[in-house]
């Protein structure tokens, strides 16, 4: 019976590899602008939902993000979301990922979600106003 115990780890790895995961950027403290980079198509729900939040994420200021190399991670993520890595190209993405930082944090403890879809005619589906269903949709990469 011991034996099998000891399979245990192993499988959870095994399994833990085949489900889908976000990339993850760690430092002490994730940063919120290199999560979205690394996964530029999430929504803020999609954020959410991998858990993270205010007090285990941060936005530093413009100017750290204009001057960073993050040991080159930063640089290759601008690369794979843009296509470029220049000045105007970040100040744009930072732009963009500022604003939905802020929307974030209003969003961040909310239950609800919208990547369950349901039926307009289920009565159980819940209810989520406009603007909160609006919030959560939001991809920040593409904010206009």
């Amino acid at each position: 019976m011991k034996r099998y115990f000891a399979l245990i780890p192993f499988l959870f790895l095994l399994l833990n590899g085949l489900m889908a995961q976000p990339k993850s950027i760690e430092y002490e403290k994730q940063d919120f602008f290199l999560n979205v980079l690394a996964n530029p198509n999430f929504s803020l729900c999609g954020f959410k939902d991998v858990g993270l939040n205010e007090t285990n994420t941060s936005m530093q200021t413009e100017s750290t993000y204009m001057n960073a190399d993050y040991s080159g991670k930063f640089h290759k993520y601008m690369l794979e979301a843009f296509g470029k890595d220049d000045y105007n190209t970040r100040k744009n993405a930072y732009r963009k990922i500022v604003a939905s930082w802020r929307v974030f944090k209003q969003i961040q403890y909310r239950k609800e979600c919208i990547h369950v879809h349901y039926s307009q005619y289920n009565i159980w589906a819940p209810t989520i106003d406009a603007e909160l269903r609006h919030k959560l949709s939001i991809v920040p990469l593409k904010l206009d």
